[in-house]
């Protein structure tokens, strides 16, 4: 019985090379095909019954490179021939798919779940979260890059559903600029995606209050911490991260959002109450969503009533009755 073997198909072009398995695709037009075969016998290739041509035979090997056609689905299949014509051995058929076309490699979120401030980021944003989740669609079962800045950070397989997913991790005050390629099972690659800038910080914002100020009545301005005040809507102002928002508390309750400049100044105007003590301080929370704690309570006393005059007498005249001359007129 003659002997007819294919020993291997191979694959020499782009990212992934080397021997394929029958069913596999690949982005090589040109398959160098070898095997074995019985010495004086002829090998013909063939694509189910569509001859392809005749095999390179010397001694007792054979080559043959097979010129396909992207995009398309081929059966390989070898016979084996002796001088007369007659077919002496033929190889069960060898699936293979050619797929030229690089896969659509989309970043569509990048994702922040941890903090007061959280969800879709959009580049250029600050984050708290160091395992940031990056995702996007490319084709199922494409493998997906991810790197930052061109250098390499990791890779995940797009599932069935053309979804992928990737936790990258972050350290706190560095920058990043992430993109990302897909890879098909053929070896084809995409382009990058648009780079995706992003700032890792999970730096608390300092935020003070530098002044207090009073400026109602005939005694105003700067008070200190301590003092009463006739002015029921007293002006608070301080200074805090750019970009931060900052909340007023009498103790722990909230009394309002203070207006932030975009240079970090920011003010608020307490609405007070005659008679009650206030224990005033601020909360930070910058656009990363780290929480400053709280400043030291700024103490003051609210005091809108007005006392009369009072006259002291050290002493009465002998009659019980003050005249000009004893009051000193």
């Amino acid at each position: 019985m003659a002997d007819l073997e294919l020993i291997s198909v191979i694959d020499n072009v782009g990212n992934i090379q080397g021997e394929l398995t029958s069913g596999d695709t690949t982005d090589d037009t040109n398959l160098r095909l070898s095997g074995t075969v019985t010495a004086g016998l002829a090998v013909t290739i063939y694509d189910g019954n569509v001859e392809l041509g005749e095999a390179t035979v010397t001694g007792t090997d054979w080559t043959y490179h097979a010129a396909l056609a992207s995009g398309g689905s081929y059966y390989l299949n070898i016979k084996a021939t002796d001088s007369t014509g007659n077919e002496i051995a033929v190889t069960p058929d060898f699936s293979v798919m050619t797929d030229t076309e690089a896969p659509f490699i989309m970043m569509a979120d990048v994702t922040d779940d941890v903090g007061s401030v959280s969800g879709s980021l959009t580049s250029g944003d600050r984050t708290d979260d160091t395992s940031l989740l990056l995702s996007g669609f490319s084709e199922p079962g494409a493998t997906v890059t991810i790197y930052d800045g061109g250098v390499y950070v990791g890779e995940v397989i797009t599932d069935d559903d053309a979804y992928w997913a990737y936790s990258a991790t972050l350290t706190n005050g560095e920058g990043y600029d992430f993109t990302a390629t897909a890879t098909d099972a053929a070896g084809n690659e995409s382009g990058a995606t648009a780079s995706f800038a992003v700032t890792a910080d999970t730096s608390a914002p300092e935020v003070s209050i530098d002044v207090v100020t009073d400026d109602v009545g005939s005694v105003t301005g700067t008070l200190t911490s301590g003092d009463r005040t006739d002015d029921t809507n007293l002006l608070l102002s301080g200074t805090v991260e750019a970009g931060s928002t900052v909340k007023v508390y009498n103790g722990d309750e909230l009394l309002g959002d203070a207006i932030v400049e975009s240079n970090g100044d920011w003010t608020y105007r307490a609405s007070l109450t005659n008679g009650n003590d206030y224990q005033l301080n601020v909360k930070a929370t910058d656009v990363a969503g780290n929480e400053s704690d709280a400043t030291s309570d700024f103490n003051v006393t609210v005091d809108t009533d007005i006392a009369p005059p009072s006259i002291v007498l050290d002493s009465a005249g002998e009659d019980g009755i003050y005249n000009a001359a004893e009051l000193g007129a």
